[in-house]
């Protein structure tokens, strides 16, 4: 073959396999979060930033962490994980240029412009007293050059200042503070060749470039500012280590009391990085939940009417759309899955479904995942179900019993064939049938029964002493606190009632008392809502089991609950501060709480609220529940 001939073969052929790959198509002004953790109008607030340049992991999940994993009982820390989260998802720099050489001048036809102005607006909150922008960087900083990989012109595990001093702002004594936390991540290094150096960069008499940067911007302001830099010689895992080092420490100078539920080491750090994430597509129509998912999920029901939507508790999660009208899931820069759809319309004929679960009768929700070894779903007039990765042969596949081993394996969604889709469909008469819904079956390995279904713990009023308002709200009076604070009420006249004959209810000025008899038990200062009766009762995972139907106004016992997430409703522990507006999705435990919010003296007992959201007034009170921790 002549050299011209092989050329134009190779070239071609190139041509062709680059046509076949798809291309993505990248959106460059996704607006960022923002979540406030502690007490939100606390002047003493750190502002924690991650992801102004979209290549460096260690930032980003960092900042993430901070969010999902850390409660801040003090202070405030205000944390933007995913600046520039386009460019994240991309894993590039900058997909519009380098964010962070925009805080001096930007041009407002730049699809940065916006989320710039936004940060700059936060940076000068009257609120925020301190800084803290992460980066990866390359090599290691030292003040004398070593080598290619260390030396004064690397940025990798340093603490950064633009100058030694900030006269006349709170922490503006930027050397003396960068220098404590060097010392302190010092301290915990896993490798002498890991050690944290100052790097100040003097920026306003030597460095034009970083006279552009976002630290300096709050310098200019009278915010003090520091950037920590891990390197990215480093895994993943080892950079975030070092970053909550430094972040921790900041805190610590500001004076800013935080709890974690795991220690700080990279193995435990990237398990974290592993966890499970649950995403909703299509305005929760679709529901995944991704731990070592699989690299395609082929035939999912798509509107063509719809956009594609993705939700997810998780801030660093997104999607980006390929030519080939398929749609990849990332975790930051982390690619999970790609999404190819098939063309359906929609239903909403039903909203949940009767399943046998191990020979136990639940009604589940749509958009649910439940653990099982075997189930039955019971059939359904008009409504044809579609178990992804079990042969029948059958049109309809209710009413058939299933186990792991009747299920395909490469039809799974995760790698290790546990967890299978079971998909509704309205029959259509004339057209092609409508997509409803589905939930996920978890086929793993589950705790043995005994023969004998999970059951919650009920507490039964007849047994105890207990008095209710408007049946909305709901105490039991044995060791009840002297006064329990923002109970919701309506503003006309409050229906008591309770199963003591000797108790009554008055109001006096702005509270109100339960007598017994002549003898306050207790005080309640009201907080005034209207009411809502969109639902009777609400799916609650306890103790890491099967989903189970409590009713409002039903006290439980349980080691752990997880309340499952409903459209249009906001779930309030009292007592457990995640910083969220709304708590469902979330496991919680009694060393996760608060005890100064139980309602009872010994700290067990605690209110779980939910409210119809209403977006022009204020949201609607539905019901409660009582959880007795264990």
């Amino acid at each position: 073959m002549s050299y011209k001939l092989a050329f134009k073969t190779a070239f071609f052929l190139l041509l062709f396999l680059t046509s076949c790959f798809p291309k993505d198509i990248y959106v460059k002004d996704l607006d960022f979060d923002l979540v406030k953790k502690g007490s939100f109008e606390s002047n003493n607030t750190m502002l924690l930033i991650g992801g102004i340049q979209g290549d460096e992991p260690g930032g980003f999940n960092a900042a993430n962490i901070i969010i999902n994993e850390y409660e801040i009982l003090n202070g405030s820390v205000w944390v933007v994980p995913n600046l520039n989260l386009s460019s994240i998802l991309a894993n590039s720099r900058g997909l519009s240029g380098d964010m962070n050489r925009k805080f001096a001048q930007i041009d407002k036809n730049d699809p940065d412009y916006k989320n710039v102005m936004k940060i700059q607006n936060l940076i000068l909150d009257d609120n925020v007293s301190l800084v803290l922008n992460l980066h990866d960087g390359s090599g290691f900083y030292r003040h004398e050059y070593i080598n290619d990989f260390e030396n004064p012109k690397r940025w990798g595990n340093s603490t950064i200042i633009d100058q030694n001093d900030l006269n006349g702002s709170t922490y503006g004594n930027l050397y003396e503070n960068a220098s404590n936390v060097a010392k302190s991540i010092n301290a915990y290094i896993l490798d002498d060749k890991h050690k944290f150096h100052v790097k100040n960069t003097k920026t306003k008499d030597y460095d034009k470039e970083m006279q552009k940067s976002l630290t300096y911007f709050s310098i200019r302001n009278d915010k003090a500012a520091y950037a920590n830099e891990a390197s990215k010689s480093l895994k993943v895992e080892y950079r975030v280590f070092y970053h909550l080092l430094a972040i921790e420490k900041y805190m610590d100078i500001m004076g800013i009391k935080f709890k974690r539920n795991f220690e700080i080491t990279p193995q435990n750090i990237s398990e974290i990085l592993q966890k499970e994430i649950s995403i909703s597509l299509f305005d929760d129509k679709f529901y995944l939940t991704l731990k070592n998912p699989r690299d395609l999920i082929n035939f999912v029901p798509m509107s063509k009417n719809s956009e594609f939507t993705l939700k997810s508790s998780d801030k660093l999660v997104g999607f980006v759309k390929t030519d080939k009208d398929e749609y990849k899931i990332y975790h930051g820069n982390r690619h999970l899955t790609t999404i190819k759809p098939e063309y359906f319309e929609y239903s909403n004929l039903i909203n949940r479904v009767n399943i046998s679960v191990d020979n136990v009768g639940l009604e589940v929700p749509l958009n649910t995942k439940i653990k099982a070894k075997s189930i039955k779903i019971e059939p359904i007039n008009g409504v044809r179900v579609n178990i992804i990765g079990l042969d029948s042969k059958k049109s309809d596949e209710a009413d058939i019993l299933i186990t792991r081993k009747d299920m395909n394996k490469k039809f799974s969604i995760d790698k290790a064939g546990e967890i299978y889709r079971v998909e509704f469909y309205e029959l259509g008469k004339n057209s092609k049938d409508k997509f409803i819904g589905m939930i996920l079956v978890d086929f793993k390995d589950v705790k043995p029964s005994k023969e004998k279904a999970f059951e919650i713990t009920i507490v039964k009023d007849e047994k105890n002493n207990i008095f209710r308002l408007d049946d909305k709200f709901f105490a039991f009076i044995d060791d009840i606190k002297s006064k329990l604070n923002f109970v919701p009420m309506q503003k006309n006249d409050v229906k008591f009632s309770s199963n003591l004959n000797s108790l009554n209810l008055k109001k006096e000025n702005y509270s109100y008392k339960i007598y017994n008899k002549n003898k306050v038990l207790t005080t309640l200062n009201p907080e005034y809502f209207e009411y809502s009766d969109i639902l009777d009762g609400i799916y609650i995972n306890v103790d890491e089991n099967i989903n189970s139907f409590v009713n409002f106004g039903t006290k439980i016992k349980a080691k752990s609950i997880k309340i499952e997430h409903i459209n249009g409703v906001r779930v309030n522990v009292i007592g457990y501060n995640s910083g969220k507006n709304d708590e469902s999705g979330i496991f919680i435990r009694k060393k996760d709480l608060d005890k100064k919010f139980s309602i009872d003296k010994a700290g067990n007992i605690y209110r779980v609220e939910f409210y119809e959201l209403c977006k022009n007034s204020k949201d609607k009170f539905i019901g409660m529940i009582l959880v007795e921790f264990e």
